[in-house]
């Protein structure tokens, strides 16, 4: 088994980035086999075993039902933040920006232009989607979307 390129360090790398991603009981298990949560875990682990200090991450959750939607939101927030990655997000839904990001670039349609860049403020705690806090920046930033949308 190759790993970058090298032999050494492998077995041990897989399992780590298993482990990060809470799927080491499922090492031994062919992907096909596996939920589609389950599948996006094994894809979050592919990615960060090269250790990236980039993520890229295209609309990533969307094909997840709600529950399993927001434990990724959430889990891979954490491994970022633990790992110190940043993370680079596109996604039409701006529940998940409040959730899962720091900063919001919204573009304008089509155009690739961007119509607004904000802040999320929004501290770690608050991170609820039942959370006061949450709903406050969550219709901040949909008045910001609402505007943008008119102009």
């Amino acid at each position: 088994m190759r790993y970058a390129n090298q032999k050494e360090g492998v077995t041990d790398r897989v399992r780590d980035v298993l482990e990060l991603v809470d799927m080491s009981d499922f090492a031994d298990r062919n992907v096909q086999d596996l939920s589609g949560g389950q599948q996006q875990r094994v894809a979050l682990a592919r990615s960060l075993a090269t250790s990236p200090e980039v993520l890229l991450l295209d609309e990533p959750f969307s094909a997840l039902d709600m529950f399993t939607r927001q434990s990724m939101q959430t889990d891979v927030r954490a491994i970022a933040k633990r790992l110190g990655l940043t993370l680079v997000l596109v996604t039409h839904d701006v529940s998940e920006a409040v959730l899962m990001a720091d900063r919001a670039v919204f573009l304008k349609s089509g155009a690739g232009i961007i119509a607004d860049d904000t802040v999320i403020q929004l501290e770690a705690s608050a991170r609820d989607t039942t959370s006061p806090k949450f709903k406050t920046e969550l219709a901040r930033l949909n008045s910001i979307y609402a505007a943008m949308q008119s102009s």
